[in-house]
């Protein structure tokens, strides 16, 4: 990669291979500099991923006589370097350490000391913070570079704090600082939390105030603020808490941050005797925010100072705080003192008793509500439909039919029916004997409230239950109405797709093949279009196309070109226009300068932050996201690279990925960890390009990810799954759920999973990924409903999350065999 800025980025052991992954192995493009700030030149080479330790030979003596010692063979450093950095590269650090140990003991001068440095960085991933302190300590004393020194600095840094020597960590971060390390604000971070946790409150605000101007993205600019804050109140200086929570408040746009923020402000302000203030924010929480914890610790806050509570809403954030033998008192409170409220309590009392397990005392307040109102009121209307469910989870289906005959009797249009109509019928939706009374909640929908945004998803669903129930001309009748109705919107697609079904089951195969064909062909790039090309091709089975992988690209030089031609023509630019060098204003830009120097010292996810924040910055700018794409791949951090080139598409005249070059088609769909990805799928008879398109959906190829529910790696397996895999698996040895964010345990272990499905599952793949991501006991419920087929098991699904999972996955896969099959 050419560009203005002398990266300081180390060696081919400094940095992860920064390449691109392909079936025969690792093509690599190192930028680099020693630690005495002389540079290297680039390697480029195609090793295999895990190549055979190349052997020490030592002789074996014959006799025990003294002689003259035979002179141990030098091995071949630059073979040991390069499987060092890729086994490091996989996450195998045992064997990186191994290696570099051996290049250690045999190089000499800056290459002894670059080897050193990236042991130390692997050490530290391995969580051997001893050793990595016994094997950089040295290089203190070898180097006079301050830039060299400082980067060894902030690892034994690191390492001290991992080992919980605080007061060694601060020695050495501020030994970095003052070795000038491009990082300062990243350790002004390291240095408050030290600080911090050691009751030096005035000079852990002083580094965290410190550490605001590098902050590389509102997110980290709040979270810092708020360890400013806590460092002040902590202080005792309340003024100065509450005045970094309010420059919060003032930015911060997503609701549950909000709700978080406010919490602290207005513990800021009880404790700085502002209550009157206190109060109205912590009532605020509780009347705009009712499913937030904070709401409910607000509640609970102002009962404990003696502040009047309303019974219904601290019942309701209760309710919604999983609370609930709280929230019944509350309910119970909030009839005895205002008996003319009894119509809105009851009915949350009645959701609050299904969550304490008593379905008669539900169905005792809902009856009391819709006895106590006109036919037509809004709580008669909720009353019958949570009834009617009620009933319907109950398994009692006759009764569940006849509440839902008053319900249709008395509902009235508007959005308030629409809604609880839609609600009955996801319900019914989950028991085959109210099928059909699902398909009239849903059509209700559309006849209640046309405008709501329900209306094309009720109908839809009551096509495919039609479709379900062999009822063909009324599914079909109402596909064409949602077509009619509802053209512009998303389901409109999704009702094209059951069309050509409902075409083929009725039997006109000519209709039925023109609507798939053109589907398949206008819209490539999606679920719809990737089902509608499988159901062209019945005997294939699903997710399982039958072509020749091709993950070499000898001739990405010319599509890289071609590429860059479309760029030029599309933004106007000049032949003379270097498109594939980064700016100056980007490496200019202090978040690259930061971003480069921690990928280099192995910190993943603050790099993330620093780059994400450059990214964003330049996100109008497609020539600055194309270059971006290339670069973030180049280092390695690909989920990043994968971000810029969607961004390069959105903004491009290209419709989506089918309309792009084929070079930005695999920035966006690459084959990263190939070698590893074709080596699993082969051991678990997968095609790999559906391993390539999970690892795509699940973490956008980054192995350090980590998902809101504990997720780990490239394949997104979860704690428990990963020690259930290793029982089963028998490897790997010593394992930990660290292991999870190495690359050639997560693909192994993902690619075991999904095997284990697919078999349960009789070679469903469809129901297979459904339970990769739902679980298996929800896929088998949707399976059996659907009796087999994936459009009706993506219809059952009740998990959002779920559904856009398979849409994505089978528009990935469509989408890979496209770019890589043959």
């Amino acid at each position: 990669m050419a560009h203005s800025l002398k990266l300081r980025v180390l060696d081919l052991v400094a940095m992860p291979p920064i390449a691109l992954c392909w079936r025969r192995g690792l093509s690599i493009l190192v930028v680099c500099a020693s630690l005495s700030g002389a540079g290297c030149g680039a390697l480029a080479t195609t090793p295999s991923v895990t190549p055979p330790i190349p052997a020490t030979i030592y002789p074996t003596p014959t006799s025990f006589a003294t002689a003259t010692p035979t002179p141990l063979p030098t091995p071949d450093l630059a073979a040991l370097t390069q499987g060092a950095a890729e086994a490091a590269f996989i996450g195998d650090y045992a064997r990186a350490i191994a290696l570099g140990q051996e290049v250690i003991a045999f190089a000499e001068g800056a290459a002894a000391r670059r080897t050193r440095l990236s042991v130390g960085r692997w050490q530290l991933a391995a969580g051997d913070a001893s050793a990595v302190v016994a094997v950089l300590k040295p290089l203190l004393a070898e180097s006079n570079d301050a830039r060299a020194l400082g980067d060894v600095h902030v690892l034994l840094g690191r390492a001290y704090a991992a080992a919980g020597n605080a007061l060694l960590a601060g020695e050495h971060y501020s030994a970095a600082i003052a070795a000038g390390v491009a990082i300062t604000p990243w350790l002004h971070v390291w240095l408050g939390d030290i600080a911090l946790n050691a009751g030096r409150l005035a000079e852990s605000a002083e580094h965290y105030r410190r550490s605001l101007d590098g902050a590389p993205t509102i997110a980290q600019e709040f979270a810092r603020r708020e360890k400013l804050a806590l460092a002040h109140q902590l202080a005792g200086d309340y003024a100065a808490a509450i005045a970094q929570y309010e420059i919060i408040l003032a930015r911060a746009q997503l609701p549950a941050y909000r709700a978080r923020i406010t919490w602290e402000l207005a513990q800021a302000l009880r404790a700085a005797g502002q209550t009157r203030r206190a109060y109205q924010l912590m009532n605020a929480l509780i009347e705009t925010a009712p499913k937030t914890p904070q709401a409910f610790r607000a509640a609970q806050a102002l009962l404990a100072d003696g502040q009047p509570v309303d019974d219904l809403q601290y019942g309701i954030v209760a309710y919604h705080n999983g609370a609930h033998v709280l929230a019944r008192d509350a309910f119970r409170r909030a009839i005895l003192r205002s008996p003319d409220r009894a119509n809105d309590v009851r009915y949350w009392a009645a959701l609050n008793y299904l969550k304490l397990g008593s379905a008669n005392d539900a169905l005792r307040n809902l009856d009391q509500t819709i006895a106590a109102n006109p036919a037509g009121a809004a709580a008669t209307i909720q009353a019958l439909g949570e009834k009617a469910k009620l009933l319907a989870n109950a398994g009692n289906a006759a009764q569940a039919q006849t509440v839902f005959q008053q319900l249709i009797a008395r509902a009235t249009p508007g959005p308030l029916s629409a809604e609880t109509m839609f609600g009955v019928g996801q319900t019914f939706a989950r028991y085959q004997p109210l099928w059909a009374e699902a398909v009239r909640a849903y059509v209700a929908v559309a006849d209640l409230h046309a405008d709501t945004s329900s209306a094309p998803e009720a109908l839809i669903r009551a096509a495919a239950l039609n479709y379900r129930l062999g009822r063909y001309p009324a599914a079909l009748s109402l596909i064409q109405r949602l077509r009619q109705r509802f053209g512009d919107a998303p389901q409109a697609l999704l009702g094209r797709l059951w069309e050509g079904k409902l075409q083929l089951a009725m039997g006109n195969v000519t209709s039925s093949t023109q609507v798939l064909r053109a589907l398949a062909g206008e819209a490539p790039d999606t679920f719809e279009g990737a089902r509608a090309a499988e159901l062209l091709n019945p005997e294939q089975p699903p997710l399982s196309a039958k072509s020749v992988v091709a993950l070499d690209r000898a001739d990405e030089t010319s599509e890289q070109a071609e590429a860059e031609r479309w760029l030029r023509r599309w933004l106007g630019l000049d032949d003379a226009v270097d498109v594939r060098a980064l700016r100056d204003d980007l490496v200019a830009d202090p978040r690259f300068l930061r971003g480069s120097v921690l990928w280099e010292l192995g910190f993943q996810s603050e790099a993330r932050e620093e780059f994400d924040g450059l990214r964003l910055a330049f996100g109008r700018d497609a020539l600055a996201q194309y270059q971006l794409a290339l670069f973030f791949r180049q280092i390695g951090l690909y989920r990043a690279s994968i971000s810029a080139a969607d961004a390069v598409m959105r903004l491009s005249p290209a419709k989506g990925p089918a309309d792009l070059p084929a070079f930005i088609g695999r920035l966006l769909y690459p084959v990263y960890y190939a070698e590893l990805v074709t080596k699993h799928a082969d051991e678990f008879g997968l095609d790999p390009l559906l391993i390539f398109a999970l690892i795509r959906q699940e973490s956008l190829f980054e192995p350090f990810a980590v998902s809101s529910a504990a997720a780990n790696g490239l394949m997104q397996v979860i704690p428990s799954t990963g020690r259930e895999i290793h029982a089963e698996l028998g490897w790997p040895s010593n394992y930990t759920t660290a292991d999870l964010q190495k690359p050639f345990v997560s693909v192994r272990f993902g690619s075991y999973y999904l095997a284990k499905q697919r078999r349960f599952f009789n070679g469903d793949l469809y129901t297979a990924l459904a339970a990769y991501n739902g679980g298996p006991g929800n896929a088998l419920r949707w399976r059996e409903r659907s009796a087999g087929d994936p459009d009706l098991l993506y219809m059952f699904i009740t998990f959002d999350e779920t559904q856009r999972y398979i849409r994505a996955l089978a528009a990935n896969y469509a989408i890979y065999h496209r770019l890589y099959g043959q």
